[in-house]
């Protein structure tokens, strides 16, 4: 016979609730309906040659939405939240200049 434990829940320990890390909080599901996931536009280069790309990425503060009535303090590159998608090409070398 095994007398090993098996345990199904991970994350909760009942004895040890509210003693480890702040205690269990279960997750709430919000009662709305799905948002598309938001891809971030491509970053245009400032200049490029034919050997070289140079960015300006600036970081900035903002306010997303990511429940209906709520907004959050974020923080971005050339946008609210996250940043634009730099696309590096093979063969060229890629100079970003950031400031705030």
């Amino acid at each position: 016979m095994n007398s090993n434990k098996i345990y199904t829940n991970y994350f909760f320990d009942e004895p040890a609730f509210n003693t480890h890390d702040g205690g269990y909080v279960p997750l709430e599901r919000p009662e709305i309906e799905s948002q598309p996931l938001n891809i971030p536009s491509v970053l245009t280069p400032d200049k490029e040659t034919d050997t070289d790309m140079y960015y300006t990425v600036i970081a900035q503060k903002g306010e997303t939405q990511f429940l209906p009535g709520m907004k959050t303090k974020t923080w971005g590159y050339n946008a609210n939240y996250l940043g634009q998608t730099i696309i590096f090409k093979k063969g060229k070398a890629h100079s970003h200049y950031f400031k705030e």
